[in-house]
């Protein structure tokens, strides 16, 4: 794509361009694309990358969790609240125990596996496993720039986490757009 940068217009063509989110299927390299055999949640969205953009998907994650939409803590400590009596973790459980387990782990997720260009982070609880990847794919003939990828898949293992799914699914969407937003307009971390 070339585009002049120099034109106001043109700059604003170009930032927009780099802050819209897509929905997405789940790439094929995506490793996390069949980590479970049945799924309740499965979903992808993509933001392009800026050539300037490094490829290394821990870096990108760290970035993204780093930098959520505005509102986004709120809406965390509204879930933690409510879920607390129901016996499932809080974030910060989730987190104080990431630390004395002495793992890797992006804000409170574990990190369970890295590849050369996804990395897989997420949590295991007694109502679901959630898994969560930022996957960085190549341009193609459908897209001249490379694209970040962020999968999330979801196993419930009872009713009360096939509960929490539905209820916390619209927010689950927003909170991937809105921090996929937010983390492409604070800007990508550099090569």
């Amino acid at each position: 794509m070339n585009i002049d940068f120099h034109s106001d217009e043109n700059h604003q063509k170009m930032k927009e361009y780099f802050l819209s989110v897509c929905r997405s299927d789940i790439p094929i390299s995506s490793n996390i694309r069949s980590h479970y055999k049945k799924t309740d949640l499965r979903d992808a969205y993509s933001v392009l990358l800026p050539n300037s953009a490094t490829d290394d998907p821990e870096r990108l994650a760290r970035h993204l969790h780093e930098n959520p939409a505005p509102w986004f803590h709120t809406l965390l400590r509204i879930r933690d609240l409510l879920v607390a009596p129901l016996g499932i973790k809080t974030s910060r459980q989730f987190e104080r125990d990431a630390k004395q387990q002495k793992r890797d782990h992006i804000s409170f997720f574990l990190i369970f596996s890295c590849y050369r260009h996804e990395i897989v982070y997420g949590l295991d609880d007694v109502h679901l496993d959630f898994r969560a990847s930022v996957l960085v794919v190549p341009p193609s003939a459908d897209s001249p720039c490379r694209k970040l990828v962020a999968v999330t898949v979801v196993k419930c293992h009872n009713s009360l986490g096939r509960l929490y799914i539905r209820l916390i699914a619209p927010f689950h969407k927003l909170a991937v757009i809105g921090g996929l937003r937010q983390a492409a307009k604070i800007g990508w971390p550099a090569i």
